[in-house]
This record gives C-alpha cells, structure tokens and sequence, in this order.
C-alpha cells in the first residue's frame, strides 16, 4: 500500500492548493467556517470539477476515497503528534492530510 503526505501549504482561513497525487492532479480547497469552529475540504479535479465538496475535516476518520482512478486511494487528516486540536491555526503546523491507496 502506498501513502502519499500532501503538505498543507498555507495557515490561512481559505486557500487552495493544487497537489499532484498519484499521478494526478487535484484542487484541494480549505476553508475555515469561524462560527462552527471547523474545516471543510473541497475537492476538485484538474480540470475544476468538483468530486466532493463540504467534507468536515476530523482527525483520524477516512475523508474521501477517489475510485476514479487506476487504483483508488483515500484521503485522511492525520495528527503530527498525540491529542492534537484542530483549530483555526493548527491545522497546517499540527496535521498532514495523507491519500493511501486502498486495496
């Protein structure tokens, strides 16, 4: 099984990145909603089409999982180290968004 770390770019409250993964290019947009106190990912295909949109980020718990592809891979938000918050600005210092192939 092969694991991807997607390097989460930028501590603002909204961007987007654009990550190659497995071969594949993606839009993976953040967005931090102040009043809930929460992430949603968004993400996009290469050519802007979105696949999943409004996907709360929680530590630890299957995302996504993309099957339109060669092999399918899952998307997951892991901790950097034990009992981490997700908050507005631990999430680029404190987790790595990782896509492991599933099997």
């Amino acid at each position: 099984m092969k694991v991807l770390e997607i390097h989460i770019s930028c501590a603002a409250a909204h961007f987007i990145q654009e990550n190659e993964i497995f071969k594949k290019s993606f839009f993976l947009e953040f967005e931090w909603l102040e009043q809930e106190k929460f992430w949603l990912l968004h993400i996009f295909d290469q050519q802007s089409q979105a696949l999943s949109t409004g996907i709360k980020l929680m530590p630890n718990w299957p995302l996504y999982s993309h099957r339109d592809a060669q092999k399918p891979f899952t998307f997951m938000l892991l901790e950097k180290s034990l009992n981490q918050d997700l908050s507005r600005h631990s999430l680029s210092q404190a987790f790595s968004l990782v896509a492991y192939e599933a099997v």
